[in-house]
């Protein structure tokens, strides 16, 4: 599975972007590091459940992993035909994924709009 290009998640077209926003919070190096993952994902060089990209399993989401230190962060997305479409960024603090995470991603796999990356 791959993708031609890579989307903001919005609520409705023309909104602003929540995750994008809280990916451009991240500290500039991790943005960087997502940045060669993410056209890792468009060339194909990493496939799910390899090292860097998993599946969370539900919702048809999946996510990029990167690790600087003892911090870990996620970009979470979803495929919609070749496009990707970032749904979440975050830094995880915890071990599982809590119930209101769980359901933004749910909402943010349904349904939506997208707009291209700036």
């Amino acid at each position: 599975m791959t993708a031609s290009a890579w989307e903001w998640w919005c609520a409705s077209p023309g909104g602003r972007s929540a995750p994008k926003k809280d990916f451009y919070a991240f500290p500039g190096d991790i943005q960087g590091a997502f940045f060669d993952l993410m056209e890792a994902w468009l060339d194909g060089s990493i496939t799910v459940d390899g090292d860097s990209c998993k599946s969370y399993g539900q919702f048809g989401v999946l996510y990029l992993r990167h690790q600087k230190g003892n911090n870990p962060y996620r970009l979470y997305f979803v495929q919609r035909g070749d496009i990707a479409v970032a749904i979440h960024a975050t830094y995880k603090n915890q071990q599982k994924i809590d119930r209101k995470t769980k359901d933004l991603l749910r909402a943010r796999a349904r349904k939506g709009s997208s707009k291209p990356f700036e």
